[in-house]
């Protein structure tokens, strides 16, 4: 960044720990940053996620309940995932940017909940989709 103009040094900070160079944008680097947060992000078409493949392969390698079991267990580590994230939040020193991270993580974790019991729903109609 230093090489692209981007940032420039802007000191050393020594307070409690080892030294630390400090960086600062320059203005090329503000409007190129500018520019990125004008940005709108596509939202993908297909999602395509490691948790629906697993359940295809379970359903093509083995079957309804292997599938069914893999769901459930990923379904036990999302919630104690989603716990962590909320006692994070309620801790007395989390700062307003860890607790909206903490809010945005466990919105995808519900998502990811809603899509595993409806997929769980469909297992059956699934596995005769991939398996035809």
């Amino acid at each position: 960044m230093i090489r692209d103009g981007l940032i420039t040094e802007a000191g050393q900070d020594k307070a409690g720990g080892p030294e630390r160079t400090r960086y600062e944008l320059t203005d090329r680097g503000r409007a190129d940053l500018a520019g990125w947060l004008g940005q709108v992000e596509e939202p993908a078409p297909f999602v395509q996620s490691t948790l629906f493949t697993k359940v295809v392969v379970a359903l093509l390698a083995y079957d309804e309940s292997t599938a069914r079991r893999y769901l459930a267990a990923q379904r036990s580590a999302h919630l104690a995932r989603m716990r962590a994230l909320t006692a994070a939040k309620d801790d007395s020193d989390a700062s307003v940017a860890d607790v909206a991270a903490a809010d945005y993580a466990l919105a995808h974790l519900d998502a990811d909940l809603r899509w595993m019991q409806t997929t769980l729903d469909r297992v059956a109609a699934l596995s005769r989709e991939v398996t035809s």
